[in-house]
């Protein structure tokens, strides 16, 4: 039976495709939280295609926040993202794959924060923090023409500063009465009550199809949160479009439930420590193996593709496979 795409699922490995117009929104405020090294690579388009990702990412995040655990404050660099392209499986397969290859964790306890009156909630220095320090890019030859490789980069780039990868690590996940394992961090769940327009929501939706990876680890499609004008979805769902992508607030939450500073965390870490360290902390760097399954398909809803299946990298605190 003929589909209209393959799903590939890795092991502790994010892999995603994209071929949409990337709308973005007007930077708020210009950073420095990565460096991606493209020394592997050698086509001219994807060189600048990365360079505008990672362009686009530090002006929507500008640092990393002010009230992160002063063990992950004094510890973590710039995320360091190594960018390849390899022959990986032919044409319309695999567009890309991204993972994160080293992390820097605060096992959580002590209030060791300088948290706003009022913020609290999971957001406090209490709870397990996991920073991705650095990740791997991989895009396939044989798709190198036919894809939107600025969001392609973009996509990818997400997972490897911790999009879906660092989930589970930093308590982000819950198990609901809807019987799936839906998103509650914090601010990313406030973001998304305000776009809802509905205050007493308890969790955000995640993909629900897909399969390999794909569902429980990205936005929900079909959720209208994450559906735009013109037929437009989200970048950070599960689920390429051809009438074009955009930035969904609830991404922006998100990260600030990862640590990073943006708009709706404006106060960021200046590099400088005042007072003593915690003694509770370690910087990791987790096992990093792939596992290739068959291919296999799933339904396709409208004029959308699903993405490549991904699988949530694992460091030794997952509850349950994303399945």
């Amino acid at each position: 039976m003929r589909t209209s795409f393959k799903q590939i699922v890795f092991s502790a490995v994010v892999m995603a495709v994209t071929a949409c117009t990337f709308m973005a929104p007007a930077p708020a405020q210009a950073g420095d939280i990565m460096d991606v090294n493209t020394s592997g690579i050698t086509d001219f388009r994807l060189r600048q295609a990365l360079s505008q990702a990672e362009s686009f990412w530090e002006s929507q995040l500008f640092g990393i926040r002010n009230d992160l655990p002063r063990a992950i404050k004094s510890n973590w660099n710039k995320v360091q993202i190594f960018a390849t392209q390899a022959d990986v499986d032919g044409p319309g397969g695999a567009l890309a794959f991204a993972g994160v290859t080293s992390t820097i964790e605060y096992g959580g306890g002590g209030g060791f924060g300088n948290l706003p009156p009022g913020f609290g909630g999971q957001n406090s220095a209490g709870r397990p923090w996991v920073m991705s320090q650095a990740g791997t890019m991989t895009f396939d030859n044989a798709d190198l023409g036919a894809n939107d490789l600025v969001a392609t980069a973009i996509h990818e780039m997400a997972h490897a500063l911790g999009f879906g990868t660092l989930w589970e690590q930093n308590e982000l996940l819950a198990d609901q009465p809807n019987g799936f394992r839906e998103y509650v961090g914090t601010r990313g769940l406030d973001v998304y009550r305000g776009v809802r327009g509905d205050p007493t929501l308890t969790w955000v939706s995640l993909e629900k199809i897909g399969g390999g990876g794909t569902a429980g680890a990205h936005w929900d499609t079909f959720d209208p949160a994450f559906q735009g004008p013109g037929g437009t979805t989200a970048i950070m769902t599960g689920f390429a479009n051809p009438l074009g992508t955009f930035l969904s607030d609830v991404t922006l939450g998100q990260f600030v439930d990862l640590g990073f500073a943006n708009r709706f965390h404006p106060d960021f870490f200046d590099g400088v420590i005042v007072g003593g360290f915690p003694d509770k902390w370690t910087i990791q760097a987790p096992p990093f193996s792939f596992r290739q399954a068959h291919p296999s398909s799933v339904p396709e809803p409208g004029s959308l593709a699903v993405l490549a299946g991904l699988t949530v990298l694992a460091l030794g605190r997952r509850r349950r496979a994303q399945d």
